[in-house]
């Protein structure tokens, strides 16, 4: 399975305004910070500037620090083991 489609199937809360991040982009970019070297969330501002991150995963922006803070904030430790368990289901099941 792609990281798109497991992303997309995942229970994420969805951004409440038009202008929010769609949570797989908030996830990837994550990712892609922590490859990078990050190890907070201040870290991430690093890649967010990167303009050739951007244009190598065709992101025309990506969330700053305090956008991580507000989207991890809304999830407690059973609904993140929940979201785990199914990356889990999906990653080990090829589906």
């Amino acid at each position: 399975m792609g990281i798109d489609k497991l992303m997309s199937e995942l229970p994420f809360k969805k951004p409440g305004s038009n202008r929010g991040y769609d949570p797989g982009v908030i996830m990837k970019g994550l990712m892609v910070s922590v490859w990078c070297g990050a190890n907070r969330f201040s870290h991430t501002e690093v890649t967010r500037d990167d303009e050739v991150i951007r244009m190598i995963f065709g992101w025309k922006r990506l969330p700053g620090e305090d956008t991580y803070r507000r989207f991890f904030g809304k999830y407690n430790q059973a609904m993140s083991h929940q979201i785990g368990d199914d990356m889990s289901c999906d990653v080990n099941s090829g589906h």
